[in-house]
């Protein structure tokens, strides 16, 4: 799976990336991705994509207009999940006394007290059930 890719923003002279082409990247190519293959889950520039079709007709590709489609950048992806405060860790917990999510150590310095703190994937699992029963509901009015 991609760890970057590349578009380029304007930045004076320098271009900063945001996604590379994976096949590229392989042969030490520093080429931008346009392209991005959910079948392969690869991200690809415009000459490789055009080969890539040629061999996998049936895949599905989104060119950059669909980028909500994309895989998220792997850097961006880590820097959400850090602890802004212990930046080695990864935020685990959720607070709902504070609304608040949380590394392990934050947890004990800051959340120690709090009785309702739970794993992110729990409180994402809870959250989603009532969504769903929500939308059920109205559904039903």
């Amino acid at each position: 799976m991609a760890t970057y890719s590349q578009s380029y923003f304007n930045k004076g002279s320098d271009c900063v990336k945001d996604f590379c082409c994976e096949t590229c990247d392989e042969k030490t190519i520093e080429e931008g991705a346009d392209f991005f293959c959910e079948t392969c889950l690869k991200l690809y520039c415009g000459k490789c994509i055009d080969l890539h079709g040629q061999l996998f007709t049936k895949h599905a590709t989104y060119g950059r207009d669909d980028m909500r489609k994309w895989p998220a950048n792997k850097e961006v992806e880590n820097f959400l999940q850090r602890c802004e405060i212990h930046t080695d860790e990864n935020l685990i917990l959720f607070c709902k006394n504070h609304s608040q999510l949380s590394c392990a150590l934050c947890d004990v310095h800051s959340h120690r007290k709090c009785p309702d703190v739970e794993l992110i994937t729990e409180a994402h699992k809870i959250t989603r059930q009532t969504c769903n029963n929500c939308q059920l509901k109205s559904n039903l009015f």
